[in-house]
């Protein structure tokens, strides 16, 4: 009877690692299925989605007993070439339409108005987006102008994926923030010189963007492993 109860509880840990180890990402499931928090982390804090914020002190009204207060300034990027992160997209504009609950002819509707996205084509290019946020009202414009009224031929002196192999890959086309909130655009080339740019034998890529109207420089890394999907490469 003691070797039967030591051996039940014995298989109680290995039950529970047994569940952890099968347990899956919530981007298996089709994105249809995604709820709010699942969408939001793919598109603000996961493998294809990355932050840098930045601290500095400022005096003023607020401030504390060393006559300074924190202010903050956050650049989200992410990978908007990716199938995934698009879905995210998608799915979040499902939610806020109450898709779940409509009729088969109403959620017809929505998908002819949404689901385009998902159709792009970037066989050829990768797409990174990017928005930005700041506690202080002067610097969010300054930014927001800049990234309103930028031009490619400013960016390709100050803007690059770098490949563990190809060293600096320089920005093709640049768009401006869109009103849908999925940020400015920055688009690479796939390939370079018969060579991807990305490979699933590379350890990782970042992202380096010099933000002019702040003075500051965004290096934001991702991991290759992580964002392989299916076998493949989802970028």
């Amino acid at each position: 009877m003691i070797v039967r109860r030591f051996a039940g509880r014995a298989a109680i840990p290995l039950l529970l690692a047994a569940g952890y180890l099968m347990a899956k990402d919530f981007w298996e499931k089709p994105y249809i299925q995604w709820n709010k928090k699942e969408v939001d982390k793919m598109i603000y804090d996961s493998p294809w989605a990355k932050s840098q914020t930045i601290g500095y002190p400022t005096g003023g009204k607020g401030a504390g007993a060393g006559g300074e207060k924190e202010l903050f300034s956050r650049v989200r990027v992410r990978l908007f070439s990716s199938l995934l992160v698009r879905q995210a997209y998608v799915r979040k504009l499902q939610i806020l339409n109450d898709y779940d609950s409509r009729s088969e002819s109403e959620k017809a509707e929505i998908d002819a108005k949404f689901s385009r996205v998902l159709k792009l084509d970037f066989s050829r290019q990768i797409m990174v987006a990017l928005d930005f946020e700041a506690t202080g009202q002067e610097e969010a414009n300054r930014v927001r102008r800049y990234l309103e009224n930028v031009k490619v031929d400013l960016l390709k002196q100050s803007c690059y994926l770098i490949s563990d192999r190809l060293g600096r890959v320089t920005i093709e086309e640049y768009y401006p923030p869109s009103p849908d909130g999925s940020g400015a655009k920055f688009v690479f080339p796939r390939v370079v010189k018969d060579q991807p740019v990305v490979s699933p034998e590379d350890k990782e890529f970042k992202f380096d963007f010099w933000l002019e109207p702040i003075g500051q420089r965004m290096f934001i890394t991702f991991k290759v492993k992580a964002l392989m999907f299916n076998g493949e490469l989802a970028i």
